[in-house]
């Protein structure tokens, strides 16, 4: 176990550094931080793109010809996102259910081992999963880049042959000004507030729980979906408004 453990980090450091073939980057139709309009109308939480941070971070999983073809995305823009949070959860998304066993992993470029490498349950059925990292017992230090995945085992003994998606996250300290307006702040006025000042984690977390929350969870998806098609998650917005589509 230990040995695959460390191959896959191998193999996760290697996609970060050379981007092979099989790991594609998403396709990123944001253009200078411009929300928009859902195709159903209704409110929009504009997303600020923060000024610092790297573009080009984060990496999508597709595949083909395994069982049917599937989508494996991280609910991440493509830069560094930011967080004022501790223990923030983290999202992904599989376009169906999968039997193969899922890997989470957390990686602080600085240091000499990931900071998480979990087994996760496979998903039952497709859409947006929530990874929890106070339950995995993990705190992030401020002003340092964290690496995340989600790997598909597809071989539990051949970890090169995965399908990984991922991005970086960072936590700052949170701006006294922000701070202030988010003790009254409730629900989207939250959401509001954590997309307006750049806090990408926080403003998906904030959207999700209010779609997991209640009777108003289309509502709250479509707004999940124009704040994802703001960085290019189209594929995952769709899924969102998928009952929209439908005739």
């Amino acid at each position: 176990m230990r040995c695959t453990h460390l191959a896959r980090s191998l193999t996760i450091g290697a996609l970060v550094l050379f981007l092979p073939v099989s790991v594609v980057l998403l396709e990123d139709k944001a253009a200078g931080g411009k929300a928009e309009q859902p195709a159903n109308g209704g409110s929009v939480a504009k997303y600020t793109f923060p000024k610092r941070g790297n573009p080009g971070v984060r990496l999508g999983g597709g595949a083909r010809g395994v069982s049917k073809e599937f989508t494996l995305a991280v609910l991440s823009p493509d830069h560094i996102g930011l967080t004022v949070r501790e223990r923030p959860a983290l999202y992904w998304y599989v376009s169906k259910a999968t039997p193969y066993p899922v890997v989470f992993t957390l990686i602080d470029a600085d240091a000499d081992k990931p900071v998480v490498e979990a087994r996760l349950k496979p998903p039952s059925q497709g859409g947006v999963q929530r990874i929890r990292l106070a339950d995995h017992g993990v705190a992030l230090s401020a002003n340092v880049h964290y690496q995340w995945f989600v790997a598909l085992a597809l071989d539990p003994a051949h970890p090169s042959s995965d399908i990984i998606a991922g991005g970086v996250i960072e936590r700052i300290e949170p701006d006294k000004e922000i701070s202030s307006k988010l003790v009254t702040a409730k629900g989207t006025d939250a959401l509001r507030l954590y997309a307006e000042a750049g806090l990408w984690y926080d403003a998906v977390e904030t959207i999700s729980d209010l779609v997991d929350g209640g009777p108003a969870e289309k509502k709250f998806r479509k707004q999940r979906a124009a704040l994802l098609q703001q960085v290019g998650l189209s594929e995952i917005a769709a899924y969102d408004l998928r009952d929209e589509a439908a005739p």
